[in-house]
């Protein structure tokens, strides 16, 4: 016999049954096959130049500065996109000059002094990311792999001159600081899991669920879409970030495919695609306005599916830095010039680090209907080597609601706890936990009622070894911070006349 304690939670569990198990357009939806490629230059110049000067009771001062500035670089990308396999790539290069002058002049009755300062600098940047991900086989058991190498190149030569001359007693500073400063950041990160399930963007099939209504809203359609030329409609909406990412005005050739598939599936009713059918399928959503290709844009990413998987990360950094520092002063007693002081100083430093962690993660992505969605992703992973001690745990979740193009809420939270350990000297590098809670929604009632609001609460307990006199001593730090947000307007009431243009309008009246 059931306890009456769990008949609610078995009636609640047995209602959602229908929900997830029931098959919609986003079940059946499979990503298109097609490939996009892109290469760019790029080259871009910045400079200023400004004075002022100011009098006061204490003396006067003037100040120059000016800045130059130049850099180009490059990038290409290419993706292969399926159902079955994915494959990206992507690298960028690129560097640049610039110089950068100062200077500061002050005068008072007791004293003159002037302060210039130059610095030149230059920065090269490079990065490479290669993914692939593969279904082999009708079962869902996929593969991916990932690598992603990036450099940082930083050299700075500063020069300063300061020279002061104290006009009551003839005594005069002057001195002299250059030096060289070199940054060099390089790191490769490499992942590898193998994972049952499937995870697609399906907000395709969203988007082409807001255009069919808004085009049968306005009468441009005769009837609803056949199952086919939804399909075809939802595909083309996948397609289209790829596509604009390739095409600078992709308006009129998505339009152009719109049109052609709708007339194809002879649902295009007699009056035809006019303006107003198509400014309303391009609002925006929840606040208005118009979306950059006139489609309709989903506010909530809409995936669908679940996946579990094995993971193993490696990441290896190695920073190299150096300072050459050269320092040149000399004091002038009573016109007397005093022997120069000359310092100077080299550092140089470099440090590599390497993390290698393994463990699993699960996500789950869950349209319901055209309204709610639902999202939750969790992540374990541990040290693999004997020379580190520790883990990273974290989940987060949210669930949306879009009513129609006027209601976005949403709820949701983000956890995270690590540790890290030194297992040589058996010191705690980091013990930290972090969580987020937060709930948001946006209301917009058409020239009428606009009303926005969130609240969300954010702690975090660490504890981090403080060095004291070389000595590690164990600190803990706790932080919350709790915010709030409300936002409303309301108009009252507006008109609207342009005689023998415009038919008159008032918002009690109809649209």
């Amino acid at each position: 016999m059931i306890s009456r304690w769990m008949r609610p939670a078995l009636a609640a569990v047995l209602g959602l049954v229908p929900l997830v198990a029931h098959a919609d357009d986003y079940d059946e939806f499979r990503i298109p096959a097609h490939r996009v490629m892109g290469w760019d230059g790029s080259l871009s110049t910045f400079g200023y130049r400004n004075s002022s000067t100011a009098d006061t009771p204490m003396g006067s001062s003037a100040d120059r500065n000016r800045a130059i500035q130049g850099q180009g670089g490059t990038r290409f990308s290419w993706l292969s996109d399926s159902d079955p396999r994915t494959t990206q790539v992507f690298g960028f290069v690129g560097a640049g000059l610039g110089e950068t002058h100062a200077s500061n002049d002050f005068t008072s009755p007791s004293l003159a002094q002037t302060i210039s300062h130059r610095d030149r600098f230059g920065i090269e940047a490079w990065q490479i990311f290669l993914s692939h991900r593969s279904y082999p086989w009708a079962m869902p058991l996929g593969f991916s792999v990932s690598v992603l190498a990036t450099g940082d190149y930083q050299q700075d030569w500063p020069h300063q001159e300061q020279a002061a001359y104290d006009i009551l007693v003839s005594n005069s500073t002057m001195q002299r600081l250059s030096g060289e400063h070199w940054l060099y950041r390089t790191a490769v990160q490499d992942a590898a899991s193998v994972g049952i399930g499937r995870v697609r963007d399906a907000t395709g099939v969203y988007e082409a669920h807001v255009l069919e209504s808004r085009l049968l809203e306005a009468r441009a359609l005769a009837r609803p879409l056949s199952a086919d030329a939804r399909r075809q409609l939802a595909e083309i909406f996948y397609l289209r970030s790829d596509y604009e990412s390739f095409r600078e005005r992709p308006a009129k050739s998505l339009w152009e495919r719109i049109e052609s598939l709708l007339r194809e599936d002879g649902a295009v009713a007699d009056s035809g695609l006019d303006a107003h059918a198509i400014q309303r399928a391009g609002e925006a959503a929840v606040f208005g306005g118009q979306t950059s290709d006139g489609l309709p844009q989903s506010p909530v990413l809409r995936l669908r599916g679940e996946h579990l998987a094995a993971v193993l990360s490696d990441q290896h950094t190695h920073l190299l830095s150096r300072d050459d520092v050269s320092i040149f002063s000399q004091v002038t007693l009573s016109g007397v010039p005093q022997p120069p002081v000359t310092v100077d100083g080299h550092s140089e430093s470099s440090l590599s680090s390497d993390e290698v962690m393994a463990g699993g993660q699960a996500e789950y992505h869950r349209p319901l209907g055209s309204h709610w969605q639902l999202d939750a992703f969790g992540q374990a992973l541990t040290s693999v080597r004997k020379e580190e001690d520790g883990f990273q745990v974290s989940t987060n979740g949210t669930a949306s609601t879009l009513i129609s193009d006027r209601l976005v809420a949403r709820a949701g939270w983000i956890q995270q706890r690590s540790t890290s350990r030194d297992v040589s000297s058996d010191v705690i590098l980091d013990d930290s936990w972090r969580w987020r809670f937060f709930v948001s929604a946006s209301y917009y009632l058409e020239d009428h009622l606009e009303v926005q609001g969130a609240i969300s609460d954010d702690q975090l307990h660490q504890r981090i070894p403080l060095i004291v006199f070389g000595s590690p001593l164990p600190s803990t730090v706790y932080q919350r911070n709790q915010q709030f947000s409300l936002a409303l307007t309301y108009r009252f009431m507006g008109s609207f006349a342009a005689p023998g243009l415009m038919a008159a309008e008032n918002l009690a009246g109809p649209r």
